[in-house]
C-alpha cells in the first residue's frame, strides 16, 4: 500500500519539531559532479518545506574541502538529525561524511543514509538473511557491515522521513512508496546553485539540448521489466509502477507546471527526462506528449522559445506503438536513448532478459530516424556467458545503426560500457562466493561460471561503471573473456566506430551524469 503526500505531511507534522540537515556527497570519480542535481534529496527538502520541521540542504558536489566543510555545517545547522543520500559509487564519500559529522558535533546526533545504495543493500540484506541467516549473510556480503556505521539505513521514498525524524532505534527501516506524485511539491531547485550546474566557468553549457543548457526531471516512477544488470528489480520503489491500480506518474498538467517553473526561475529551455522508460504506458505517454505540444504552441504564440527534450524509450514499445515517435518529435524531442544492450540475440533473450531482439532494436532506431530524431544506442560488454562472437554481434549491430543514420543523413551516437554489477540487480544479488576457477582474482561467481566478479568494497572503491576511455574499471570476466580482453574489445569497437562515422568522443557531461544509470 502506498501513502499520499498529504498523509505523509500530516504524519510529519504530528511529530516533535526537529532540525534536519540533508547532505548530497561529492562524486570525485567524475570530471564534474555538478551537472544534474540530486532529485531525490531535493524532493525530501520539498516535503519538509510543508512541515514545521526546520530543514537545511547542503550540496557538497564539487567541494574538495567537503570534510572540512562538515565543521561549518554542524555549527550552522545545529541539526538533530542528518540525512545523507548516496549511490553505490558515492558511498565511500558518504561514509567519510558520517564520521566527520560525529567528530564535529559536540553532542550525540542521528546520522542516517538513504538513496539508491541504502535501498538496494536493504533489499539484499532482507533476502540474504532470510535465506542464510544473519551471520552467513554478513560474512558473504561485507558491504552490509559498513552500512551499520549509520544510525539508520533507510530504504524507500519520501516516507523515509518519518523514520529519519522518529526516535526508533531500529537500524534497517523501509519508508515505502508514494501513490500520488502530483501531491509532491515542485522540486526546490533554488536550494542549490543552479548556475554552477548549468554552465562551466567559461559560461558554456555543461549539458545542452539543441544548444540550450539543460537540466533533468522525472515524471514517473517504476519499471516492471527484469533486465539482469539493472538494480532495483526486487525493490518496490524502482520496480512498482502502480499502487492500488494508480499509475505512479505525474499528470501532464503537473509536468507542464514544473517545466514552466524551472524556465521562469532559471531560464532553462532544455530538459532531460530521467524516467526509466518514457513509453511504458502508451496512453499516458500520448497524454503527456499532447500537453507538451500544446505548451510549446502556447509559448510560440507568446513569442517565447519552445522547449527541447531528450529521454529514454523502450525499443519494443516503440515498434509496437510507432505513432508515439512523430508525436515526440512534434513535442520537442530531438534525441531518444534506448537500452539496446547487445547485438547478440542469444544474450538479449536468454541472459539479459530483455524483451526484445536485434531486429526489433534496429527497427526502433529506423523509426526514430524516420521521425526526425537522433538516436543514442546504449550498449554494454561483459554480460554473463558473453563470448567473442557476442562482442562481434554488438560491433556489427552498432555499425548497422551507423550505416542507417548515414543513409538517412541523421545524427546518432552510442555508449559502450563494461558491465559493473550493483546491489539490487539480479546479477549482483545472486552472486555466491567463488572457490573454484579464477578465485584468486574473482571472489564471487554467478551460477556455475556465467560471470566472475571481483569483490567490491563500496566503502573504499568508487565503482562507477561509466567512465571515459582510459579510466575504465573492470570488475568482471566471463569464462571465455578476461577483464583485459573485454576492455580491449570495448575500446576497439569504440575507437573504430567513432573514427568511421566521425562521432565525437565520450562526452564529458555524459560521463558525469550517467554514472548511476542502471541503479537509480
Amino acid at each position: 500500500m502506498g501513502e499520499s503526500v498529504n498523509q505523509l505531511v500530516e504524519k510529519l507534522n504530528s511529530m516533535p519539531k526537529k532540525k534536519v540537515a540533508l547532505i548530497n556527497p561529492p562524486s570525485f570519480f567524475l570530471t564534474d559532479d555538478k551537472v544534474f542535481s540530486s532529485l531525490g534529496l531535493l524532493s525530501l527538502a520539498g516535503v519538509l518545506g510543508r512541515t514545521h520541521h526546520q530543514a537545511r540542504f547542503y550540496d557538497l558536489a564539487g567541494r574538495e574541502d567537503y570534510l572540512a566543510e562538515m565543521q561549518r555545517i554542524v555549527n550552522e545547522s545545529q541539526a538533530d538529525v542528518y540525512g545523507i543520500t548516496s549511490t553505490s559509487p558515492q558511498y565511500s564519500y558518504a561514509l567519510q561524511i558520517q564520521r566527520a559529522i560525529r567528530e564535529a558535533s559536540p553532542y550525540p546526533v542521528k546520522v542516517a543514509i538513504g538513496g539508491p545504495h541504502a535501498s538496494m543493500m536493504s533489499s539484499l540484506r532482507q533476502k540474504s538473511v532470510s535465506k542464510y541467516g544473519k551471520d552467513k549473510a554478513y560474512a558473504q556480503e561485507k558491504n552490509l557491515e559498513t552500512l551499520e556505521a549509520f544510525d539508520q539505513i533507510i530504504e524507500g521514498e519520501e516516507g523515509g522521513l518519518v523514520h529519519l525524524l522518529g526516535d526508533s532505534k531500529e537500524r534497517w527501516v523501509n519508508g515505502g512508496i508514494l501513490s500520488d506524485l502530483d501531491g509532491l511539491p515542485i522540486l526546490p531547485r533554488e536550494l542549490i546553485d543552479m548556475k554552477s550546474y548549468l554552465f562551466d566557468k567559461n559560461g558554456k553549457p555543461k549539458f545542452d539540448i539543441d544548444g540550450s543548457p539543460a537540466t533533468s526531471l522525472m515524471s514517473q516512477r517504476g519499471c516492471p521489466y527484469g533486465c539482469n544488470f539493472c538494480s532495483g528489480r526486487d525493490v518496490a520503489q524502482y520496480r512498482q509502477m502502480r499502487v492500488n491500480g494508480q499509475f505512479r506518474a505525474q499528470s501532464p498538467d503537473r509536468v507542464i507546471a514544473e517545466l514552466n517553473h524551472i524556465n521562469q526561475q532559471f531560464g532553462v529551455k532544455g530538459f532531460m527526462f530521467y524516467d526509466d522508460e518514457l513509453n511504458l504506458v502508451p496512453d499516458r505517454t500520448f497524454s503527456l506528449l499532447d500537453a507538451l505540444i500544446k505548451n510549446n504552441k502556447e509559448r510560440q504564440a507568446r513569442g517565447l522559445d519552445q522547449y527541447s527534450f531528450r529521454g529514454f524509450v523502450k525499443s519494443e514499445q516503440v515498434v509496437k506503438h510507432p505513432k508515439i515517435l512523430p508525436a515526440m518529435k512534434e513535442a520537442g524531442f530531438s534525441e531518444l536513448l534506448s537500452g539496446f544492450e547487445s547485438g547478440s540475440d542469444r544474450l538479449l533473450r536468454t541472459i539479459i532478459k530483455k524483451n526484445t531482439t536485434r531486429d526489433i532494436n534496429l527497427k526502433c532506431a529506423r523509426l526514430a530516424f524516420d521521425a526526425g530524431m537522433s538516436v543514442k544506442a546504449l550498449t554494454m560488454v561483459g554480460h554473463p556467458t558473453e563470448k567473442r562472437e557476442d562482442l562481434e554481434h554488438t560491433m556489427s549491430f552498432l555499425d548497422s545503426v551507423g550505416k542507417m543514420a548515414k543513409e538517412k543523413e541523421m545524427p546518432w551516437n552510442f555508449d559502450l560500457t563494461v558491465l559493473c554489477p550493483y546491489p539490487g540487480s539480479p546479477i549482483y544479488d545472486n552472486l555466491i562466493p567463488n572457490t573454484g576457477k579464477f578465485s584468486e582474482s574473482y571472489g564471487r561467481v554467478l551460477g556455475d561460471g556465467e560471470l566472475y566478479v571481483r569483490d567490491i568494497d563500496f566503502g573504499a572503491d568508487q565503482s562507477a561503471y561509466k567512465t571515459a576511455t582510459g579510466e575504465n574499471q573492470v570488475y568482471i570476466r566471463t569464462n571465455e573473456l578476461s577483464s583485459e580482453e573485454l576492455l580491449e574489445f570495448r575500446n576497439k569497437i569504440d575507437s573504430n566506430l567513432r573514427e568511421k562515422y566521425g562521432l565525437k568522443g565520450f562526452a564529458r557531461a555524459e560521463k558525469d551524469i550517467m554514472h548511476s544509470m542502471g541503479q537509480s
